[in-house]
């Protein structure tokens, strides 16, 4: 419909996908630039989005790689999202503030580096400030979110997280550097044809692991070399994503670190609409492996909940896509059958009260790891986001301790 009369506002479309339909949002851009920044990255006047027709497929492929995959290097941005599914355009781009000191701390830094298929990759490095760290921690984050907002401290609603009083900056302390990838797709990577939340098979996903950790000292320097401790330190798929690089080359760690590791869906194929879809997820994978068919739980906690609704690079959708389902089934169906060609060194956090994924997988995989070294923590009245929780400062305490107890001072 046409602007009211005297409105000093214009309509403009971004692309967005729901399934293998390319939707355009119709979202008021108002002309005036600071104007803009407010809408689309938070405070009163969020951005709203409501029906409208469909691209075609040639303005479909012209507008899919804008904005996204230009890596958007240093920028961090604040937390307000109302784009989850959507390309980034290059107004969000230049509207986007950069990486700073709240969030890098006083020595973190961030880096790009191309992938086997061209994605440009985002990277953060957080340097301990001991002359000679006693190791590195891989930090691998999970479903639709991103390092800054897995592991660094929140703030509230529409507020950018921080490194000071973050596990990070406790880990730092400690003298372990901290590094990791956002997942090509999410958070500030690029991926497949600039879909929010795709990539085509979790084989892709582990490679861009492996590579990074090839690729850490030079993009790190001398606190991220290759000759310290490695340590997947990891959250939720991020658990998988550590679990299949142990499974594939277990030699690479000293030990690993599990938080609500995603090693079983069970649990969570069997409830609500997914019973239904599991069946026919092959089918899906084949026709639609774009569509949004999968639903996800929310979690507990109210307040966490929101911020992550309203963080900028996070994607919250409600929705996982069909062929992220698929990979995430056989993944987790591979790690349940070979449980026990694990030997390394590891302890797994998990709550009872996960709905997210099985927390049946934690214990499965102490009892049939061969591990000399293997630990599970209940974490009681938690959800799923442990390092966020109330009580993670025990959870924290406890993962020092184990660090302790494998890579002594």
């Amino acid at each position: 419909s046409p602007p009211s009369p005297g409105s000093n506002r214009r309509r403009k479309s971004v692309t967005s996908h729901t399934g293998n339909a390319s939707v355009t949002p119709d979202r008021t851009i108002p002309r005036n630039g600071r104007d803009a920044g407010r809408r689309i990255l938070g405070g009163r006047g969020r951005c709203r989005a409501r029906r409208a027709r469909c691209l075609r497929p040639a303005q479909r492929r012209r507008m899919a790689p804008e904005g996204q995959n230009r890596g958007l290097e240093g920028d961090l941005g604040e937390s307000s999202q109302r784009l989850a599914n959507i390309h980034f355009s290059p107004l969000l781009t230049r509207l986007t503030p950069p990486f700073g000191p709240p969030s890098q701390g006083p020595d973190g830094f961030t880096k790009q580096w191309k992938n086997a298929k061209g994605y440009d990759i985002f990277s953060y490095f957080w340097p301990t400030t001991h002359a000679e760290p006693k190791g590195v921690l891989y930090l691998m984050h999970g479903h639709n979110v991103n390092i800054v907002f897995e592991f660094l401290r929140g703030r509230g609603v529409g507020v950018d997280r921080v490194y000071e009083g973050s596990w990070i900056q406790a880990l730092n302390k400690i003298g372990y550097s901290c590094c990791g990838i956002d997942v090509q797709s999410m958070g500030r990577s690029a991926g497949f044809g600039g879909l929010r939340s795709y990539f085509e098979s979790f084989e892709d996903v582990i490679a861009d692991d492996f590579a990074f950790i090839e690729k850490m000292a030079d993009l790190g320097g001398d606190k991220f070399s290759k000759g310290l401790p490695l340590f997947p330190f990891a959250v939720s798929m991020g658990g998988a994503r550590a679990t299949m690089m142990i499974l594939r080359n277990e030699s690479v760690f000293k030990a690993a670190l599990l938080y609500a590791p995603m090693l079983s869906l069970e649990r969570i194929s069997k409830q609500g609409l997914n019973r239904f879809l599991r069946p026919l997820i092959a089918i899906f994978n084949l026709v639609g492996p774009t569509w949004r068919l999968a639903g996800e739980a929310k979690s507990k906690f109210p307040n966490l909940q929101e911020e992550f609704d309203n963080d900028f690079f996070s994607d919250h959708s409600g929705a996982t896509r069909v062929r992220l389902a698929s990979e995430y089934l056989k993944v987790t169906e591979h790690i349940m059958a070979n449980l026990k060609r694990i030997m390394l060194p590891f302890a797994t956090f998990h709550s009872e009260g996960d709905t997210m994924v099985d927390p049946e997988g934690s214990r499965r995989l102490v009892a049939e790891a061969s591990s000399e070294i293997k630990v599970h923590e209940d974490c009681p009245g938690s959800w799923h986001v442990l390092i966020h929780e109330p009580g993670n400062e025990k959870t924290l305490e406890k993962t020092i301790a184990f660090l302790n107890r494998v890579n002594p001072p």
